[in-house]
């Protein structure tokens, strides 16, 4: 079970890392269209984050979300306004 957690862990830091790098050469976050008007259905969307996995999300000592998953959404609400 530990082993099946690790891999998924890994694979999950993967397609992070692939989204990251396409993201900082493309400058934006591809979305499909489903999947825009899915997001834009919603009146909010709960994120659930682990306080400190840095550098891919943490909560700092003021109580603020920092990391990798925190610039991808601001990325995505910039695109957005």
């Amino acid at each position: 079970m530990k082993k099946v957690l690790i891999i998924i862990l890994l694979i999950l830091l993967l397609i992070i890392n692939l989204v990251v790098v396409n993201a900082q050469v493309q400058g934006t976050v591809d979305l499909s269209d489903k999947e825009k008007e899915y997001i834009k259905s919603k009146e909010s969307i709960k994120v659930v984050v682990d306080p400190d996995w840095y550098p891919y999300e943490k909560i700092n000592k003021n109580g603020e979300y920092i990391g990798i998953a925190s610039d991808l959404i601001a990325l995505y609400h910039k695109e957005q306004d």
